[in-house]
């Protein structure tokens, strides 16, 4: 059976490979890391907020999943994207909530996009934020960016559309809070040749380890242990420190996401690292 990989299970294997052993190989179970109900609002406006735009592009009533009033500050990302939303063109192929898949060996590369728009100009990925804008360079070098731009060229015969070339597509970072923030990321045939070699050949390093038996390396950035679920397997520091750090946050939502097909995106919770 094909190993799935999303964003998050490669920046783990980035970060720590014996986190990636213990979470995603050995499915060691750890209670979910405590929310405040400052976040779980978040969490549940920024749901709200994705189950509107992607009505809007099912041309499905909005009102239906409203029920009602919207509270603030849903209200206001509505009226921001009433005002600015993205208008593909009437041939354009609409794609909300799309799960992007390319298997490559013994893995299954996935990423889930909110609206991927193909026509006559390319194919436009979009990605909604109810967070504070992030700068270009660094959504661009982040792993979304990296590998969503990279399963659209390499899946592109599964969705019908096998003109379509990297120098065709590019992702939108499209901000609620903040719509005139947006950051478009174009992509090129030159980066994805060099996009998809380091993915290539960070899935043989992968490879290559899985076929070597016992505990994975341990990271050498001790910084990442001090939030890390799994410390107390690795018998690097005391059990508190792991119950009080839980499991980070953006990739919990993540695993969650894929789990139960929501829509996420919380406000202090926008990819950190490349």
């Amino acid at each position: 059976m094909l190993l799935t990989l999303s964003r998050a299970r490669l920046e783990t294997f980035l970060i720590c490979q014996r986190r990636f052993q213990l979470r995603y190989l050995d499915e060691l179970p750890w209670p979910a890391a405590p929310v405040s109900p400052a976040q779980a609002a978040a969490r549940q406006e920024g749901e709200l907020f994705h189950q509107l735009v992607a009505h809007h592009y099912l041309g499905l009533d909005p009102s239906a999943v409203a029920a009602g009033d919207l509270p603030q500050p849903v209200r206001g990302w509505w009226e921001n994207f009433q005002r600015t939303a993205p208008q593909p063109a009437p041939a354009a192929r609409l794609f909300p909530e799309l799960t992007l898949s390319v298997p490559v060996g013994d893995f299954l590369l996935t990423g889930r996009v909110d609206l991927l728009i193909l026509d006559e100009a390319g194919g436009r990925i979009f990605d909604w934020k109810t967070g504070w804008p992030l700068p270009a360079e660094q959504l661009a070098d982040d792993w979304q960016t990296r590998l969503y731009l990279a399963l659209l060229v390499e899946g592109r015969a599964a969705l019908g559309a096998p003109w379509l070339s990297a120098d065709r597509v590019q992702m939108t970072y499209w901000y609620a809070r903040q719509p005139d923030a947006a950051v478009k990321i174009a992509y090129s045939e030159e980066k994805h040749r060099r996009r998809w070699g380091e993915i290539e050949r960070l899935l043989a390093d992968l490879a290559a380890r899985r076929a070597i038996p016992g505990p994975w390396p341990l990271t050498t950035d001790l910084t990442q242990c001090s939030t890390c679920a799994y410390q107390t397997y690795c018998g690097r520091f005391d059990a508190p420190a792991a119950v009080d750090g839980g499991w980070p946050e953006d990739e919990q939502i993540e695993e969650e996401a894929a789990a139960e097909q929501l829509w996420t995106d919380v406000a202090g919770m926008e990819p950190a690292s490349a």
